[in-house]
């Protein structure tokens, strides 16, 4: 399945760059966090190809970080921050994740190959496999199933208090765009502790159609926002 999971890498590469140069032209702070995000989904997408060939270690550590932390925290930031533009304290819930990132990045560069290496198997999907192959301690794991619930309940829940809060009227794009932020969101974060026992044709398309989903989802949440987010400054 290894070319579904190179066709996701090529389709987040092309929202990163999108996402970016949107972000540079609006002055978004939220759209620089959903690109950061995404930045982080394509390193791991990086690190199932090489994983999916043979075992490395700082590829194993890369996916631990980037797919299985923070790539749903700062999805979920994003989002947090273009619901509530300009709020003094999301600057620093801003710092926090920077911070918490960080001390993640350092707790899982010390850890350990274990040797679950000797029965690691490259045509399983790693999801399954990551837990046992690096010999985290509780802070890691702890840390990351914070920051993963952190993110997934701010993409679902945020969509929803959008569409029915702070929203005037409901149309179409907009039902479809919480929708597909929402179904996004589950289906990043389910692998990550209800990972598949084997290779699955389903699953590997959920990894490539999920970021896109997303990416389709949050740019139609929609333009008019976006536009306010880029004229309020933070205070």
């Amino acid at each position: 399945m290894a070319y579904l999971l190179l066709l996701a890498l090529v389709m987040v590469a092309g929202i990163v760059f999108i996402q970016l140069s949107r972000a540079a032209s609006l002055r978004s702070v939220s759209q620089n966090f959903f690109g950061i995000g995404f930045i982080f989904l394509g390193f791991g997408l990086l690190a199932e190809i090489i994983l999916g060939f043979t075992l490395d270690e700082y590829a194993a550590k890369l996916f631990y970080l980037a797919r299985g932390t923070l790539a749903l925290a700062w999805l979920g930031q994003g989002l947090l921050l273009f619901l509530f533009p300009g709020r003094p304290i999301l600057r620093w819930l801003n710092y926090a994740l920077v911070i918490g990132s960080l001390g993640m990045f350092v707790l899982i560069l010390v850890s350990q190959v274990t040797t679950a290496q000797d029965w690691y198997s490259p045509a399983s999907p790693i999801y399954g496999q990551i837990g046992d192959l690096l010999a985290t301690n509780r802070p890691t794991r702890w840390g990351t199933f914070g920051l993963n619930l952190f993110g997934s309940a701010i993409l679902i829940a945020g969509p929803l208090y959008f569409l029915f809060i702070q929203s005037v009227h409901r149309t179409a794009v907009k039902i479809v765009a919480a929708v597909l932020i929402a179904f996004s969101a589950i289906g990043l974060f389910f692998p990550l502790y209800w990972p598949p026992a084997k290779a699955d044709p389903f699953f590997y398309l959920i990894e490539l159609l999920a970021p896109v989903a997303l990416f389709v989802g949050l740019n139609n949440l929609p333009a008019a926002d976006i536009r306010s987010d880029a004229r309020r400054k933070p205070r």
